[in-house]
């Protein structure tokens, strides 16, 4: 052996750890920017107004949807709101449940939710939110009702009308039932409105004869 050769040895073994090792702090420090950079753009966008992360499971067969929802019908959208989640539609069919020729759906949060964050000046979304189209027909499988507004989101068997659920469409389908008519005067209505004026006339008369009766000089000649 040369002499120095074990000194040169263990310097080469040293400069090659050394090296190892720059490489691996060099590793981390990319691993943890690249960490660090991820949650960074994680939390923006989870702090963004309206945005969120999905949370549907996997929708049961549509024969199993229509006939564990409340109310399903096929329409056609003519008129939207709140970022296309406020639907009114012109009823084509009714499939199951009570809806007349016309029906709005609401794919978002509720109405008041939506008009105090539009009052002031911002836009409330969810991660479920339902967004309809313009002029499009769709199968509405509908989960609830308050009134006259029906429920639904991204998570319902809500599509677009297609050979599938023309396959799905039930026997007892029928036209929607026709929107209720304004009531109209009667005449009852119109013997009340007489009658009220009347009563006022004769009680302003009754309050002049009585002030006047009490200014008379003598109060006991009338």
């Amino acid at each position: 052996m040369r002499p120095g050769g074990t000194s040169q040895g263990a310097g080469c073994v040293l400069a090659g750890n050394r090296k190892d090792l720059r490489g691996t702090q060099l590793m981390t420090r990319i691993l943890q920017r690249s960490a660090t950079a991820a949650l960074t753009l994680a939390a923006a966008v989870l702090a963004t107004p309206g945005i969120a992360l999905a949370s549907c499971v996997a929708p049961p067969p549509l024969d199993q949807a229509i006939a564990e929802a409340e109310t399903v019908f096929v329409g056609t959208v003519v008129a939207l709101d709140f970022d296309a989640r406020l639907a009114t539609f012109e009823v084509i069919e009714v499939w199951k449940g009570d809806v007349s020729t016309e029906a709005t759906v609401n794919g978002g949060p509720s109405l008041q939710e939506l008009a105090s964050a539009r009052a002031q000046g911002q836009s409330l979304f969810t991660s479920v939110d339902r967004q309809f189209g313009a002029g499009q027909t769709y199968l509405v499988v509908s989960h609830g009702r308050s009134g006259e507004i029906f429920f639904d989101n991204s998570c319902s068997s809500t599509q677009l009308v297609s050979a599938e659920t023309e396959l799905a469409r039930p026997a007892s389908a029928h036209a929607p039932s026709a929107a209720p008519e304004p009531l109209e005067a009667t005449e009852v209505d119109t013997g009340v409105r007489w009658i009220l004026p009347a009563i006022g006339v004769t009680v302003a008369f009754g309050i002049i004869a009585w002030v006047v009766y009490n200014r008379r000089p003598n109060p006991d000649i009338w």
